[in-house]
């Protein structure tokens, strides 16, 4: 029985280690399959992805991220990158690539720089391009290098070498750029008749851009790469080595230039001085005249203002004379008035005390009458009482009349005594 339970332990441990190696079996075929079939677009690339058994249609991954690639073949493209083609083994490849060219003029240089391409986002366009060059280094070398090499060996031939250095520096630029994106210029030759300082007549013939002499546009070959969806930027040229005489004449032409640009300098600088000491000139002249014109100013304001003050001082004594009459004639009218109220005052005053003078006299023949009447037993009350509000005369008329009443009283008093 005991080996039969020993036989059992065994078998089940034989059957759990299969089922552990099953497993990890499994895991890692997995782990295999979905990195072998899965593949990450990462950003700033993009996949072509080409069916296994060559069958079947293209296909590409536009989009950063992973996809499921299964059995097919990725071919990876860098969306953007720069291409050099300088002289410089620290820039691009660690061989020559500057491009050779001649001027115009015959001189030759080598030209080293860079330009940056773009692919664009069209997904047709894209694998079409794949389908021509097969992979990116084909790419570079049999579209780009070829279209950068063509651009600058036409460009160059569009001027004389001395002014791709000075005056069409900017030019050559600008023009090699322009044929990357558009098509390289179809060209035609023109003469040009110049003297030199010697007299000598020099006939020299250029490269110039055909023009369509219907819409005047530049006319150009047919673009290498107008079916595929690809754009140029950032392009740029360093100083091109050109060969010795050249260089001689470069140097000789800068320092004739120099030369000039001195003299004009210093013509434009005698100009300006000559400018200046005529402004300065003119500025003071002006500046005397109008401090001229100043002084005459501030002397006519001056008199304007004394003969206004002079006016005015006038006026003023014209008023205060008027004035001073004035009140002369109304102190004149006063003294007049001051006198009639005087004599009038003079006059009232004679006449209370006329009045006052009769009303004492007759408060005392009154008093003394009343005296006398009680004295003989007779009644004090007078027989006349004169009228209230007669005036002087009136009442020493009154008064009178009554004198004379009382007279003939008397008389007939006594008449009539026996």
């Amino acid at each position: 029985m005991m080996s039969s339970f020993g036989e059992s332990n065994t078998k089940k441990g034989t059957g759990q280690f299969r089922t552990l190696v099953a497993a990890l079996t499994l895991v890692f075929v997995g782990l295999i399959c979905y990195f072998a079939f899965w593949k990450n677009c990462e950003a700033g690339y993009y996949h072509i992805i080409e069916p296994i058994n060559g069958k079947g249609s293209y296909s590409a991954r536009m989009e950063p991220g992973r996809y499921l690639l299964g059995f097919d073949k990725k071919h990876e493209w860098e969306i953007s990158r720069t291409f050099w083609f300088s002289a410089d083994e620290t820039e691009g490849s660690p061989t020559d690539q500057s491009v050779g060219v001649r001027f115009s003029d015959g001189g030759t240089a080598k030209i080293s720089g860079s330009v940056r391409y773009t692919i664009g986002e069209d997904e047709d366009k894209f694998i079409a391009m794949h389908i021509e060059y097969r992979n990116q280094s084909n790419f570079l070398d049999r579209a780009i290098n070829q279209l950068v090499t063509e651009t600058l060996t036409l460009t160059a031939t569009l001027m004389p070498a001395e002014e791709s250095y000075t005056t069409h520096k900017a030019t050559f630029t600008q023009w090699a750029l322009d044929q990357l994106n558009n098509g390289v210029y179809l060209v035609t030759t023109k003469s040009d008749t110049t003297i030199t300082s010697d007299g000598e007549v020099r006939i020299t013939s250029r490269a110039i851009p055909r023009r369509d002499p219907r819409t005047g546009e530049i006319m150009r070959k047919e673009y290498s790469l107008k079916d595929f969806d690809v754009h140029f930027s950032q392009f740029v040229i360093q100083d091109p080595d050109y060969e010795t005489s050249i260089l001689a004449q470069i140097k000789t032409k800068l320092t004739n230039l120099m030369g000039k640009v001195a003299k004009i300098a210093e013509a434009e600088l005698a100009a300006a001085q000559e400018k200046q000491a005529k402004a300065e000139g003119e500025y003071n002249v002006v500046t005397a005249y109008y401090e001229q014109e100043v002084d005459n100013v501030v002397k006519i304001v001056e008199e304007e203002r004394d003969k206004t003050i002079a006016e005015t001082q006038s006026s003023q004594r014209r008023e205060v004379a008027a004035l001073d009459k004035k009140t002369a004639d109304w102190q004149k009218k006063a003294d007049i008035l001051s006198g009639q109220g005087q004599a009038e005052y003079k006059r009232l005053l004679q006449s209370a005390d006329s009045n006052l003078d009769i009303r004492l006299e007759m408060w005392l023949v009154s008093h003394q009458a009343r005296a006398a009447a009680i004295a003989n037993g007779q009644s004090p009350v007078p027989h006349t009482v004169l009228q209230q509000g007669l005036s002087t005369a009136d009442r020493n008329l009154e008064i009178m009349g009554v004198e004379a009443a009382r007279n003939l009283r008397k008389d007939h008093d006594d008449g009539s005594t026996p």
